[in-house]
C-alpha cells in the first residue's frame, strides 16, 4: 500500500498576508514554558500569573492579527467561542465557581484557527521545521547531559512554583526532572539507558503528543517536502519517538499512518465517527481484557475513563457540576464533557470536521490524523489542550481549511 502523494494545489485566500508574524507567535507558544523555566531557576521566582500573562498575550495578538486579516472563514469559529463564553458564564452562574480555565481551553483551538485562516501553507511548514530543529537540539542537549539539562531548565522547581505541585508528586526523589521523567517500570522504547525525556517541552508526555503531531502534519504536506525535508522530518519523528518513550505516541503514529494509506477508500468526512467509535473501542477493550484502574499505565488509565463514564449523571454531561472535577485529570473526554457539556464538545467536534473540506489528500490525511491523535488522547489525558502543542496543530488546520475554500471556489463547489 502506499500514501496519495499526487501533487495537489495548495492555494489560499487571496487575504493570507506572507507576514512572518504567525511563524513566531506560533514558536514563542511552544518555547515560553520552557524559557520562563530557566527566568525561574536563574533570574527570580515566577509564579502561575506569569504564565496567565504569557497566554493572554500570545492569544490577544493572535486574536489582533486574525481580525485584522479577517475572511468569512472565521465567522463560524468565532460564533462558536461565543457560544463557548456563554456557556461558561452560564456554568459559574450554576455552580458558583468563578472559573476561567475552562473557557480558556476551546479559546486555543478557536484561536489558533483563526489565525491559520490568515497564514500562507508556506509560514505553517516554517512554523513545523523552526520548532522541530528547536525540539531536536532539546533532545540532544538533554541526552548528552542530563545535570546540564535539569540545571538549565530547573523543570521541578519550575513546576512548584508555577502549577501548584509539591515535592512528593515527583517519584524521580533527588532529580530536577519531571514527575513522569521515570516510570515505575522500565521503559518501553529502549533509548541509551537514559529517563523519559522532554526536550523544549519540559515534560515527556508533550514531547510524545508531539510525534502523533509530526506525523500528522509530515503525512499531509508530504508532497510539499523536498526529498531532504522527507527524510529529515522522518528522522526527527523517530528521535523524539524513542527520546519520549511514549506508547501512546507510538500507536497513535502507527493507527495515522495506517488510517491514511487506506484513506482514498473511506467515505468523507468519516471523521465524525471516529471519537464515538474510539470511544466504543474502549469499552469493548476494557471488559475484554479485565483492564482495571488504580495503575498509572494506558491500561490503568483507560478503565479510569471508562468507571468515570459509568459515574456521570445528568447534570455531569451537561456540564453543569463540578462533581467529577477533581477526578478528571486522567480523562481528557471527561473532563471536556463536565466542563463544557456533551452538546458543547458534540458542537466542536461536528465544526471541526465539517470546515476542513476534503478537496485534497492533504486535507483528508491531517483531519483524519488530527481526529485520531484527539479521540486516542482524550481517553487517558487532557495533555492535548495544552499551547505547547496545540498552537501548531490548530495553525496548520486553519490554513488548510483556508486552502479548501479556496479550492471550493476555484472548481465551483
Amino acid at each position: 500500500m502506499t500514501f496519495d502523494t499526487r501533487p495537489h494545489t495548495f492555494t489560499q485566500t487571496p487575504a493570507a498576508p506572507e507576514s512572518l508574524f504567525p511563524v513566531v507567535l506560533v514558536v514563542t507558544a511552544v518555547l515560553f514554558n520552557a524559557v520562563l523555566a530557566v527566568v525561574n531557576g536563574s533570574v527570580m521566582s515566577l509564579s502561575s500569573k506569569h504564565i496567565i500573562i504569557s497566554e493572554i498575550l500570545i492569544v490577544g495578538l493572535a486574536q489582533y492579527y486574525a481580525l485584522v486579516h479577517f475572511n468569512r472563514k472565521m465567522l463560524p469559529w468565532f460564533f462558536f467561542i461565543t457560544v463557548v463564553g456563554m456557556f461558561t458564564v452560564l456554568r459559574m452562574l450554576l455552580t458558583g465557581e468563578v472559573e476561567v480555565k475552562y473557557f480558556r481551553d476551546l479559546l486555543l483551538v478557536q484561536t489558533f484557527i483563526v489565525l491559520g485562516l490568515a497564514t500562507p501553507q508556506r509560514r505553517v511548514i516554517q512554523t513545523f521545521f523552526i520548532i522541530t530543529a528547536i525540539v531536536i537540539a532539546g533532545i540532544i542537549f538533554e541526552a548528552g547531559s542530563i545535570k546540564s539539562f535539569s540545571d538549565f531548565f530547573e523543570i521541578k522547581q519550575y513546576y512548584i512554583n508555577t502549577r501548584g505541585l509539591v515535592s512528593d508528586d515527583f517519584t524521580a526523589k533527588g532529580s530536577k526532572l519531571y514527575i513522569s521523567s521515570l516510570r515505575p517500570e522500565a521503559r518501553y522504547l529502549p533509548f541509551f539507558g537514559l529517563h523519559r525525556l522532554s526536550s523544549i517541552f519540559l515534560e515527556s508526555v508533550s514531547l510524545g503528543n508531539f510525534v502523533i503531531l509530526l506525523t500528522c502534519f509530515t503525512l499531509a504536506f508530504w508532497p510539499r517536502l523536498s526529498a531532504r525535508a522527507r527524510v529529515l522530518m522522518v528522522l526527527a519523528t523517530l528521535l523524539s519517538l524513542f527520546a519520549s518513550d511514549g506508547r501512546l505516541a507510538l500507536f497513535g503514529s502507527f493507527i495515522v499512518l495506517a488510517t491514511a494509506m487506506v484513506s482514498r477508500f473511506l467515505p468523507r468526512n468519516i471523521s465524525l465517527f471516529i471519537l464515538p467509535l474510539v470511544m466504543l473501542f474502549a469499552v469493548l477493550i476494557v471488559q475484554a481484557g479485565d483492564f482495571y484502574s488504580g495503575r498509572d499505565n494506558f491500561s490503568g488509565r483507560l478503565a479510569y475513563t471508562i468507571e468515570l463514564f459509568m459515574d456521570m449523571d445528568f447534570m455531569d454531561w451537561l456540564g453543569l457540576s463540578d462533581r467529577m472535577i477533581d477526578h478528571s485529570a486522567d480523562s481528557g473526554i471527561i473532563y471536556l464533557i463536565i466542563t463544557h457539556s456533551v452538546v458543547i464538545i458534540t458542537i466542536w467536534w461536528v465544526l471541526m470536521v465539517t470546515e476542513l473540506k476534503e478537496t485534497s489528500a492533504a486535507q483528508r490525511h491531517y483531519k483524519n490524523g488530527i481526529s485520531l491523535y484527539l479521540a486516542l488522547t482524550m481517553l487517558v489525558s487532557f495533555s492535548f489542550i495544552s499551547i505547547k502543542t496545540a498552537a501548531p496543530l490548530w495553525l496548520a488546520y486553519g490554513s488548510l481549511a483556508a486552502a479548501a475554500s479556496r479550492q471550493e471556489r476555484e472548481e465551483g463547489f
